[in-house]
C-alpha cells in the first residue's frame, strides 16, 4: 500500500502536469495553425514523449502505479486551465476597451 503524503504528492504532480500539457498544446495549435500536416505531427510527438515523461515520473515517485484519481487529477488539471485561459481573455478584452 502507497503511503497517503506519496499519493498526495503524486495527486498534486497529476493536477499541475495536466494543466501544463494542455497550455502547451494550446500553444502549439497557435504556433503551426496554418499547417496542418505540422499541427498534427507536432502533436502526435508531443503527447507520446508527454505521456512518456508522465509515466517515467510515476515510476520515479511510486513504482509506475496509475490509479484512476491520477488520471482524474489530470483532466482537471485540464478543466482548470480552461478556466484560467477564459478568465485571463476577459480581463484582456476589459482592458481594450
Amino acid at each position: 500500500m502507497m503511503p497517503l503524503h506519496l499519493q498526495m504528492i503524486t495527486f498534486f504532480f497529476s493536477f499541475v502536469f495536466g494543466f501544463i500539457f494542455f497550455i502547451l498544446i494550446d500553444v502549439f495549435k497557435f504556433i503551426t495553425k496554418y499547417n496542418i500536416f505540422i499541427q498534427t505531427v507536432i502533436s502526435l510527438v508531443f503527447s507520446f514523449l508527454s505521456a512518456a515523461l508522465y509515466f517515467y515520473f510515476l515510476c520515479k515517485m511510486n513504482n509506475g502505479i496509475i490509479h484512476t484519481y491520477y488520471l482524474i487529477a489530470f483532466f482537471l488539471g485540464y478543466f482548470l486551465e480552461i478556466l484560467a485561459f477564459k478568465f485571463f481573455k476577459r480581463i484582456v478584452m476589459l482592458f481594450k476597451k
